[in-house]
């Protein structure tokens, strides 16, 4: 019965732990069910509307319009090759618009592999995400002012050019 008894406690501890890590992440850690229907929070930071132990039919809609396709293709191919899910992908968090985030799951198999879930974690990516379009749209734009200032030192060379006698060139 000792035995037993420590075999418990050592159990709850682990549950404990796991716990704690899963509350203290800044990801929302989520479940979902084999055929990726069913979605389940489990903890972590919670994003928007979403609370944990929710359940929610997994709809489309969370994903925003330009990522479904990529989305599908993505959880397809987890499907078939019992693989990780991976995707970087916009969600709708109610009135505050879309977010980005970067989600990942692992399928949870039993002693036959079949999929009994899968697991996982998405992270808010949003600043990261809106940092680097900014800084694409500078990289842009000093771009185009540096060929509009090679031009302009173009053109003079060849105004220059043009001015100065045959003989001095």
């Amino acid at each position: 019965m000792t035995d037993r008894k420590h075999q418990e406690d050592a159990l709850r501890r682990s549950e404990q732990r796991l716990s704690a890590m899963v509350n203290a992440s800044s990801d929302l850690i989520y479940r979902v069910s084999p055929d990726w229907r069913q979605l389940a929070v489990v903890g972590g930071r919670a994003v928007g509307n979403l609370s944990r132990g929710q359940s929610l039919a997994w709809s489309f809609n969370l994903i925003h319009p330009d990522d479904r396709e990529r989305v599908a293709e993505a959880i397809r191919h987890a499907r078939e090759t019992l693989t990780p899910y991976q995707s970087q992908h916009r969600v709708r968090l109610g009135a505050d618009g879309w977010v980005w985030v970067s989600s990942h799951a692992v399928p949870i198999r039993d002693d036959d592999g079949a999929v009994l879930e899968w697991f996982g974690a998405a992270t808010d990516i949003d600043q990261r995400v809106r940092h680097e379009e900014s800084l694409r749209l500078l990289v842009n734009e000093l771009d185009h002012r540096v060929k509009n200032t090679l031009a302009i030192v173009q053109s003079i060379v060849a105004q220059t050019l043009r001015t100065v006698p045959d003989g001095a060139q």
